[in-house]
């Protein structure tokens, strides 16, 4: 939808402040010409995504020059403005790491102390000699497992605190700590805790008292129910035939995002104290938030503390992005330019991987409009061994404790060799780009062919990607591969539909005939492999209709939903029955019951109940 606005009036208001702009940012940019380019790019955005309105903000030289919200707050109703709170998303961990640095300024918190030091609960010592602590926290390098499922399932007036929530919702140490960056949202929990735990208040206290009420932020808030929609709030949607009111943004564990609300004019003071490296955010805590902590390789992005590098290693361009049911956001920050932008929106449309990629790539026009993107860098083409990088790889941050490892089957990670190079399939943060093809440029490294983006091997075989550097992928072993995964799932899941109907079609003809009953376990069998059959066709239709919306899959990750758990129930139903079968075939064929073709019918339905339940229990969905 259109701004209701007309496009000259944020240019007139910008005139006003050139005066406090210093003049060289006027002499590298029309910064007036970069404000029309959001106007233009979110209309357009809204438009084309189905997105109901949204906020943006510009700081340039540390000054707010632009801060405009575009569109509806709620569909039908309010619209958008610059004081109407929308929730941030993982763009709120920003508050908690400044939070955590300013307590670890004040001696009150330790950087590379063992978090135990400090918690009422125990984090396993899983490696000993390696605890987590709270950098490894801040830079996402805990090695925790990243799994959010049923975040969002509490009625607001049972839901448990932070640091119960951490205790009860605590998953398990897959990696040494320090070792791999892979995004994580319990770091954030964590370091929530640690910050009540080290200061005596609650975790919204901390963060108003600290930063809200110092930054005049007065309409940022932590809530554990959802605000009153309208000139208060905005609602969030996904696009589905019409706008649909989202769930789940409202969860426990508030200190990584879920439940923080902000607004354009609050965010613009945050994000010019940022920019500006102000030590109203805390001593030198800007300066450490955009300073490289932590790379998995010197040649590639790496993280400050919470941000990570936007375009490359040392480019100065820091970014953070923000993901809830109904809400994309995304911050950029360059501290040498005294600059920031940020845009907001409060639908998924019919895509929220879509919308976020559009809120990105704005971004990154932005910034580059600016002048604020770093030339990027020319690599001259060497010669490489390119079959040992060859394979399908999986993200560290997919979860191997839930159904949610379903994902790695659906859209693998794949590198394969062609024409001197390496081709891949779904490394790029756009979901409507195909294969990229990529040119070596030298011990590992990679350059896209006709891009800048940039892959890189580790000595241990981990792939990293400068698209997005808080995330890691390592080689899958050919068991355990998505086509592997397929074949088990399709082929298994065939054999038992057709099974089903044929044996209900034979059922149905030695009715009509009156055929003589057949022996005791041949009988059981047959029902136990009609049964089998019927319940591979319940787990695949849920599981279709489960799939189908991949933005109600997200929002019903967090919040569950009776579709999921009728999918659970059928597939461990699935797995059972094909069990039972197992043994009454083997039982009919010891007291040699079986002649021929039953034996090879009954045989096959053995065989697709075995396939099919093999993949329904690794990837997790034969379990409540």
């Amino acid at each position: 939808m259109n701004k209701p606005a007309p496009l000259l009036v944020p240019a007139l208001v910008l005139g006003a402040v050139f005066a406090a702009v210093p003049a060289h940012a006027q002499d590298e940019t029309d910064v007036a010409a970069v404000a029309d380019l959001i106007d233009t790019r979110i209309a357009a955005i809204l438009d084309e995504h189905e997105i109901p309105g949204g906020a943006a903000v510009l700081v340039v030289d540390g000054e707010p020059v632009l801060t405009e919200a575009y569109g509806e707050a709620v569909v039908g109703g309010a619209p958008f403005a610059t004081d109407t709170a929308y929730y941030t998303g993982s763009v709120a961990k920003l508050f908690t790491t400044a939070a955590s640095l300013q307590l670890v300024d004040e001696g009150a918190l330790d950087l590379d102390a063992d978090v135990n030091d400090y918690l009422d609960f125990d984090v396993p010592d899983t490696f000993p000699g390696d605890p987590v602590t709270l950098r490894h926290l801040l830079t996402h390098t805990s090695g925790f497992e990243d799994r959010i499922l049923g975040w969002g399932r509490w009625a607001p007036e049972d839901m448990p605190s932070l640091a119960d929530f951490a205790a009860q919702e605590q998953p398990e140490r897959l990696r040494e700590p320090g070792t791999l960056i892979a995004y994580n949202n319990y770091d954030m929990v964590l370091a929530g805790v640690l910050i009540e735990e080290a200061s005596g208040q609650s975790y919204e206290d901390v963060l108003s008292e600290r930063l809200f009420t110092p930054l005049g932020m007065d309409d940022t808030r932590v809530v554990r129910e959802e605000p009153a929609k309208g000139a208060d709030a905005a609602e969030g949607y996904r696009y589905a035939d019409g706008q649909v009111v989202t769930a789940g943004r409202i969860a426990p564990g508030t200190a990584a995002g879920p439940g923080v609300l902000s607004t354009a004019d609050d965010l613009s003071r945050f994000m010019a104290a940022l920019a500006q490296r102000d030590p109203i955010l805390g001593e030198g805590v800007a300066e450490q938030m955009t300073t490289r902590q932590f790379g998995s390789d010197d040649r590639m992005p790496g993280i400050g503390f919470s941000l990570q590098e936007f375009a490359g290693p040392g480019d100065g361009v820091w970014f953070k992005a923000g993901d809830l049911p109904g809400f994309h956001t995304a911050l950029a920050v360059v501290p040498d330019r005294g600059i920031s932008v940020h845009v907001a929106f409060n639908g998924a449309g019919e895509s929220a991987a879509a919308t976020s990629f559009a809120a990105e790539e704005l971004v990154r026009d932005v910034l580059a409009a600016l002048g604020a993107l770093p030339e990027p860098q020319a690599f001259e083409p060497v010669e490489d061994d390119l079959d040992r990088y060859t394979g399908e790889y999986v993200s560290i941050r997919t979860a191997s404790s839930d159904f949610t490892e379903l994902a790695r089957v659906v859209a693998p990670v794949t590198v394969e060799t062609a024409d001197g190079g390496l081709t891949t399939t779904g490394l790029s943060s756009d979901p409507a780009a195909g294969e990229q093809r990529w040119v070596p440029v030298g011990d590992g490294l990679f350059q896209e062919q006709g891009g800048t983006a940039t892959i890189a091997f580790t000595d241990y075989g981990i792939l990293l990607s400068s698209v997005d550097p808080a995330v890691s992928f390592a080689p899958v072993p050919w068991y355990n591969g998505a086509l592997l995964h397929q074949v088990g799932l399709g082929a298994g899941g065939l054999i038992l539909a057709a099974g089903f109907l044929a044996l209900s079609a034979t059922a149905v003809v030695r009715l009509v005939r009156r055929a003589p009953r057949r022996p005791v376990l041949r009988s059981l069998n047959a029902w136990s492999s009609w049964l089998t059959g019927a319940a591979a066709l319940a787990v695949l239709g849920l599981l279709m209709s489960v799939v189908s919306d991949a933005n109600l899959l997200l929002q019903q990750v967090v919040t569950g939903s009776p579709g999921l758990t009728a999918t659970m129930w059928a597939a461990l139903a699935a797995v059972g029955l094909a069990a039972v079968n197992l043994v009454l075939y083997a039982a009919a064929a010891a007291k040699r019951q079986w002649s021929m073709w039953p034996a090879v019918g009954q045989g096959l339905m053995v065989a697709g109940g075995a396939a099919f339940s093999v993949v329904l229990i690794a990837l997790n969905l034969a379990v409540l």
